[in-house]
C-alpha cells in the first residue's frame, strides 16, 4: 500500500503505511524486510523537500542489505540515496551512487529499474555538461523502454535524449 500510494503522490499516507509495516518488520526480526521498508520510508522525502531526512534511513537499510548480500534490495537503496544526495547539490555522489546501482541492476537482470536509473544517471550528466555520456545512458535507456513496451519511458527517454541533442547543437 506504501508503495502504491507513493507512486501516486499520496505521500503522506504512503508514510505511514511504510512506518507501521517497519514497525512490524522490526518487531519480527525480518532484516530483508526492514531494509526494504527502510527504503521506502525514505522514497517520497525528497519529493516532499527532505531529502535530509532520507538519508539516516537509507543508510541503515544500505548496511542491512549489504550483510545480507542482497544486489537488487542494494540497488534500490543506492537509487534511494542518489536521488536525495543529487536532490541536496552533491552531484557527484549521485553520478556515484546512480552507476553503481545500475550496475547491480544489469547483474540482477532488472531491465525495467536499470533502464529507469539510466535514463536519472543520463540526466545528472546532462546536468553535469557530460553530454556524450548523457546520450549513451539516455539512448541505452530508450532502447531499454522500447524493448519492454513502456510506452511512457519511451516518451520520456526520447524527450530527455531530445533535450541532451538540442545542448549539445543538434536540433
Amino acid at each position: 500500500a506504501a508503495h502504491l500510494l507513493s507512486t501516486t503522490g499520496g505521500y503522506a499516507i504512503a508514510a505511514g503505511y511504510a512506518e507501521e509495516g517497519l514497525a512490524i518488520a522490526r518487531a519480527a526480526d525480518d532484516k530483508y524486510l526492514v531494509a526494504d521498508l527502510l527504503h521506502q520510508c525514505s522514497w517520497s522525502l525528497p519529493d516532499l523537500g527532505r531529502a535530509v531526512a532520507a538519508l539516516p534511513l537509507i543508510e541503515s537499510g544500505l548496511d542491512l542489505a549489504r550483510c545480507l548480500g542482497e544486489p537488487h534490495l542494494t540497488a534500490r537503496l543506492l537509487t534511494a540515496r542518489s536521488i536525495a544526495v543529487y536532490a541536496e547539490g552533491d552531484y557527484a555522489g549521485g553520478i556515484r551512487d546512480a552507476d553503481e546501482a545500475v550496475r547491480l541492476f544489469r547483474q540482477a537482470g532488472d531491465l525495467i529499474q536499470m533502464g529507469t536509473l539510466l535514463c536519472n544517471l543520463g540526466n545528472y550528466k546532462l546536468a553535469a555538461g557530460d553530454l556524450d555520456a548523457a546520450r549513451r545512458h539516455l539512448a541505452e535507456a530508450l532502447d531499454i523502454a522500447r524493448e519492454q513496451g513502456d510506452r511512457s519511458g519511451i516518451v520520456f527517454e526520447t524527450f530527455n535524449l531530445g533535450l541532451a541533442e538540442y545542448l549539445g547543437g543538434s536540433p
